[in-house]
C-alpha cells in the first residue's frame, strides 16, 4: 500500500506563539546554565532572534563588566522610508559625504523621529514590540495612501518635513503606541518636535550651497513605502562617536584593545579630539570590553549601524502590514543598518562556541573567547605597484563597443571571456571605447594575485588606483583575495601616458552610482592630488615621471606615521614611472620607457622596500608570476575545411 501522505497545514503564526517562543527561548538559555539576568539580556540585545545568537553574544561578553549589571536598553520608534525614495536619500547620504564632511545627520539611517528614547525592562522587551504590531492592526484603515513631504532649507539645518496633512495621523500613531505602553509600566514620550527626515545639520558654512544642491535632487514624489520601526541601543553609546574597525590588532601592551575586524567601537569623541599619539579609550561592541585603540584603524561610520532592530511593520505601502520580527520584509529595500544586522550575525555566529553548555554563571578566568590572530604588517615598509588584468579592447578588439550592445545601448555577451554584465555609462557604450572593463580572465588575474599576497601574509593598508575602470576592477579583485575590504582612493595621477590619447581623454566613472553599479568601493573622503580635469593629452613622459614620482612621495610621506604597506593598481607604465626615481635614478627616455612598457604581463608586481636609513630599494615580489598562454577562438568551419 502506497504511504498516505499529511496534508500541508497552513500555519498563522500568532502573537502569543511569539510571546510563548520568546519564553521558550529564555528557558534554554537558563537550562544551559546562564542565569536569568544573563539571559533576558542577550535576547534583548539581540533582538530576540534565537538561542544560537544570543548564547554568542553571551559567550563574547563573558569578560563585560557591565554583564550583571541591570541596564535596560535605550529604545526608539522610527518612521523609516523604503524603496525608490530610500535610495534617492541614500545617494544623497554618500554625495555628501563624498563632497563635504561628516555632519551629525550621518549618525543615522533616513528616519522620521516618532518619539524620545525610553528605557524598556529586558523581561518586558517582547511585549513593547508586540505593541508595534496591535498598533498597526488598529490604525491600518485610517492610514493614508501615501504620505506628502515638504522640502526645508535654513542655516545649519537641510531636512524634509511630513506635510501638515499627514502629521495628525502619526502622531496618534504614536500616541496610541504611548498609551499601550504605559500599561505595562513603560513610559514613552511622543516627540513634540515636528515630524521631519533630517538631511544635514551642523556642518560648516561653507558646505551650504553644496548641500543645498544635492538635497534639491531628491524627488519628494518618489514612490515609497514607510515602516514603523523600533529599534534599541547600549545605553553606553549615547552621545558616542561609533567607528567600525577595518583592520585587526593584537594588543601589544596590558591596556590596549583587540580589535577584531568588522566590530564596532564607541567612544567619547573628547578623547579622539584631544588624543596627542591617535590613540584613544574606546568600547568593543562585540566583547564590551574597552582599551586603547589607534585611530587609524578605524573609521567613522553611523550610529544606528551599531543598533538592534526588534520589529519592523509596514503602515504605508502597497505592502501594508507586513511584519517581520528581526529585518525587513521580502520585497523591501533594506536600509544600511539592516546589511549591518546581517553581518553582525555573521561576526557573532563565528566566535568560537566550545563552552556553549558550560555553566558559565561566573566569568571565566581565560576570557571571552579566542580571536583570529591579527593583520598587523611588521617588518620594512613597502609599497605595491600593479599593473591591471587583461582588459577587453585588448583581447577583442577596439571594435568590441561596436558588436557587443544592441540598439537601446544594453550590453550583449558574445564570447565566455567577456563579463556576463556590464552597467551602463553616463555616456553610454562610447565611454568604454577609451575606458576599457576587464575581461573574466583580468578580473581572475587579479583575484588570483590578491589571494597569493594573502597567502604570503602580505598586509595592506591603503589603496589608490588609477581612475581606469580596468585598474578600479583589478584593485577591488586584489582586495578580494586578500580578504579585505579597503576603500579605494582613485587618484588620476596614477594614469598612464595621456600622449597616447591623441583625440579625447577618456570620461573616466564619476558619479556615485557608477561606482556602486560596479561594485566599486571607494573612499569618499579623499581628495585627489591631481584632478583628473588637468590630465592633457600634449603631457611628455617626461610629464609623466614627474606627476607620477611625486604622488608616490606624497603618498608615503603621508602614510609615514603608521608605517603601513601601500598597493597603487595603475598601468604597465605605473611599474616603472611609480618606483624609477623613488629608488634614486633618473627617469628614462621615451624610447626606453616604451620599450619597458612592452614587457609589464597583466597583473605584473613590482614591490620596493624601505631601508634603515629610509632608503628605497626594488625587490623580488613574494608572490609567483602569473603566465599563460594565449588562447584563441575557435572558428566554425575549422574542422570542415
Amino acid at each position: 500500500m502506497a504511504a498516505v501522505e499529511l496534508p500541508p497545514r497552513i500555519r498563522k503564526q500568532s502573537i502569543v506563539e511569539n510571546a510563548e517562543k520568546a519564553r521558550s527561548d529564555r528557558d534554554v538559555l537558563l537550562q544551559m546554565g546562564f542565569s536569568k539576568l544573563r539571559a533576558e539580556k542577550a535576547l534583548a540585545s539581540t533582538g530576540h532572534q534565537g538561542v544560537d545568537i544570543a548564547s554568542n553574544w553571551l559567550l563574547s561578553h563573558l569578560n563585560d563588566p557591565t554583564l550583571d549589571e541591570v541596564t535596560p536598553r535605550d529604545y526608539i520608534v522610527y518612521l523609516c522610508p523604503t524603496g525608490p525614495l530610500l535610495k534617492q536619500l541614500q545617494l544623497f547620504w554618500y554625495k555628501s559625504r563624498a563632497q563635504t564632511e561628516w555632519n551629525l545627520a550621518h549618525n543615522y539611517l533616513p528616519h522620521i523621529t516618532l518619539c524620545s528614547f525610553f528605557k524598556v525592562p529586558d523581561n518586558k522587551v517582547i511585549e513593547v514590540a508586540r505593541n508595534i504590531r496591535v498598533i498597526a492592526d488598529r490604525m491600518a484603515a485610517q492610514m493614508p495612501q501615501k504620505l506628502l513631504l515638504d522640502y526645508y532649507n535654513a542655516s545649519n539645518f537641510i531636512g524634509i518635513f511630513l506635510n501638515k496633512q499627514n502629521v495628525p495621523i502619526m502622531k496618534q500613531v504614536i500616541n496610541e503606541f504611548a498609551a499601550e505602553a504605559k500599561k505595562i509600566g513603560v513610559d514613552v514620550e511622543p516627540h513634540k518636535k515636528e515630524l521631519h527626515i533630517s538631511l544635514a545639520y551642523q556642518f560648516k558654512s561653507e558646505h551650504q550651497k553644496t548641500l543645498e544642491s544635492l538635497s534639491k535632487e531628491i524627488d519628494l514624489k518618489s514612490e515609497a513605502h514607510w515602516d514603523l520601526r523600533l529599534y534599541s541601543r547600549d545605553p553606553r553609546c549615547k552621545d558616542k562617536q561609533v567607528r567600525r574597525v577595518r583592520y585587526k590588532h593584537k594588543p601589544q601592551a596590558p591596556d590596549e584593545l583587540d580589535l577584531i575586524h568588522g566590530d564596532f567601537i564607541f567612544a567619547d569623541p573628547a578623547d579622539i579630539e584631544k588624543s596627542r599619539d591617535q590613540w584613544h579609550l574606546g568600547t568593543s561592541w562585540l566583547t564590551g570590553l574597552s582599551g586603547m585603540v589607534p585611530l587609524n584603524y578605524t573609521e567613522c561610520t553611523s550610529q544606528t549601524d551599531m543598533w538592534t532592530l526588534h520589529r519592523s511593520i509596514t503602515m504605508i505601502g502597497s505592502d501594508c502590514g507586513m511584519s517581520t520580527l528581526n529585518g525587513v520584509q521580502d520585497g523591501a529595500t533594506p536600509s544600511s543598518s539592516h546589511h549591518h544586522q546581517t553581518h553582525v550575525d555573521k561576526l557573532m555566529s563565528e566566535i568560537p562556541n566550545n563552552a556553549l553548555y558550560a555553566k558559565v554563571n561566573k566569568v571565566a578566568d581565560h576570557g571571552a573567547c579566542s580571536r583570529p590572530s591579527p593583520q598587523v604588517h611588521h617588518g620594512p615598509r613597502q609599497i605595491y605597484i600593479i599593473r591591471h588584468g587583461e582588459r577587453m579592447d585588448f583581447c577583442f578588439g577596439r571594435d568590441w563597443v561596436l558588436n557587443c550592445f544592441d540598439q537601446s545601448g544594453d550590453y550583449i555577451r558574445k564570447d565566455l571571456n567577456m563579463p556576463k554584465h556590464l552597467a551602463k555609462r553616463v555616456g553610454g557604450k562610447h565611454d568604454f571605447r577609451h575606458d576599457s572593463p576587464l575581461t573574466t580572465q583580468g578580473h581572475h588575474q587579479a583575484f588570483v594575485t590578491g589571494e597569493a599576497m594573502h597567502e604570503k601574509d602580505i598586509v595592506i593598508s591603503h589603496v589608490y588606483s588609477s581612475p581606469s575602470l580596468r585598474c578600479l576592477q583589478t584593485a577591488t579583485q586584489i582586495l578580494r583575495g586578500l580578504k579585505t575590504s579597503i576603500p579605494i582612493r582613485v587618484e588620476p595621477c596614477l594614469f598612464e601616458w595621456c600622449g597616447w590619447y591623441t583625440n579625447q581623454m577618456p570620461k573616466f566613472l564619476a558619479t556615485p552610482q557608477e561606482y556602486i553599479d560596479y561594485n566599486i568601493n571607494v573612499d569618499n573622503t579623499y581628495k585627489p592630488y591631481l584632478p583628473a580635469k588637468n590630465l592633457t593629452t600634449e603631457e611628455s613622459v617626461v610629464d609623466l615621471y614627474s606627476r607620477s614620482y611625486h604622488f608616490t612621495k606624497q603618498a608615503l610621506h603621508r602614510h609615514h606615521a603608521d608605517g603601513e604597506n601601500i598597493l597603487i593598481v595603475g598601468h604597465a607604465g605605473s611599474l616603472e614611472v611609480c618606483s624609477r626615481q623613488l629608488i634614486g635614478k633618473t627617469a628614462r627616455s621615451a624610447n626606453d620607457f616604451h620599450a619597458i612598457v612592452r614587457n609589464v604581463p597583466y597583473c605584473g608586481v613590482a614591490v620596493c622596500q624601505e631601508d634603515k636609513k629610509s632608503k628605497w630599494q626594488l625587490i623580488e615580489s613574494p608572490i609567483l608570476s602569473f603566465c599563460h598562454s594565449d588562447n584563441k577562438k575557435l572558428m566554425p568551419n575549422l574542422l570542415e575545411m
